[in-house]
């Protein structure tokens, strides 16, 4: 695979689909390296982030913060954190 080098970026827009539409997930699995189960999705929203990218085969972390983020909950998630920080320390093992 060849190296892949961060920051990219690209929006919603720029592929013509937005979430939760599968064509979204399916342009983010393409985009994005490594196989679909190597991929973490991090989303605050169940119904827009985490089910739409379970069903594209993706890890997910539900990330709490925000109004849906904090009164909703997204139990097939991978993950459930409270800040981008804690997730870091979940997947580096700190």
């Amino acid at each position: 695979m060849p190296a892949w080098s961060a920051p990219w970026c690209s929006t919603s827009a720029d592929w013509g689909t937005a979430k939760p539409s599968p064509e979204f997930f399916d342009r983010l699995r393409a985009w994005a390296p490594g196989d679909p189960h190597e991929i973490l999705y991090v989303g605050d929203h169940p119904a827009n982030d985490i089910t739409p990218a379970r069903a594209a085969g993706l890890r997910t972390a539900h990330l709490r913060r925000g109004h849906i983020g904090l009164t909703t909950r997204a139990p097939e998630a991978d993950w459930t954190v409270d800040s981008l920080t804690d997730l870091a320390d979940l997947l580096t093992g700190r």
